[in-house]
């Protein structure tokens, strides 16, 4: 995280926005009132309150922005920009017990990571995949 004059900008165009979440939180956490990053992951950033986000399409945009040559206005979030809830929502407080698994599904969750449930058979791996399965209510 580069930062200069109060502003931050990182410049990896990520898959879905991942990390811009994560980006505009420690800048917000560090004091920092401004972050610059790819056009496509400003959705993502803009989420975080008290934080300016400026979305840039290119390494000369950006330039540009920087040396007040060009005028960019901060992404505000709106309505048709907010995240959607998917449909099929699994709610897994109904669960017992299992807290790291279920922390672990959170963590996952929320970063949209991947996660990879080790163990020996029927112990309960696949029910986690989908936890709605009438098979996996005990």
């Amino acid at each position: 995280m580069a930062s200069s004059f109060g502003r931050t900008f990182t410049g990896w165009p990520a898959a879905a926005g991942e990390g811009a979440l994560s980006f505009a939180l420690l800048a917000k956490r560090k004091g920092i009132k401004e972050i610059l990053l790819p056009l496509q992951n400003a959705p993502e950033a803009a989420l975080i309150k008290d934080v300016r986000v400026i979305g840039v399409e290119s390494l000369a945009e950006t330039l540009a922005y920087l040396e007040k040559r060009k005028e960019i206005q901060p992404f505000v979030i709106g309505a048709k920009d907010a995240p959607k809830s998917a449909a099929g929502d699994i709610d897994i407080s109904w669960v017992k017990g299992q807290e790291y698994a279920k922390r672990a599904l959170e963590i996952t969750a929320a970063g949209g990571h991947n996660v990879f449930f080790s163990g020996p058979p029927a112990e309960g791996k696949a029910c986690w995949r989908n936890p709605c399965r009438p098979s996996c209510r005990h």
